[in-house]
């Protein structure tokens, strides 16, 4: 039962994520690396080796996907607080 946590924190991290492309908001975000530090966790701990590799690949594009949305957000924010000074980069 262990060596399913982490493929479920990652599930739940790919929920969070695409939850984000659909409403931007930071919670989604720090929702996503959270169950993404979580499937790591789990993972090297519980999972046997077999299933080791491919959570780690699937971690990675969570990773890139979730610093990806991280970086929009803070765009985002740079926006509503000056939108002018955004626009002109």
């Amino acid at each position: 039962m262990r060596a399913l946590v982490a493929p479920a924190a990652a599930a739940a991290a790919l929920l969070m994520t695409s939850g984000w492309l659909v409403d931007q908001r930071i919670g989604y975000v720090i929702a996503g690396m959270l169950a993404t530090v979580a499937a790591i966790a789990c993972g090297v701990r519980w999972s046997p080796h077999a299933l080791r590799s491919p959570l780690y690949l699937t971690v990675a594009a969570l990773g890139g996907a979730l610093l990806a949305a991280g970086r929009a957000e803070f765009r985002l924010g740079q926006f509503e607080r000056a939108p002018t000074a955004v626009s002109a980069m």
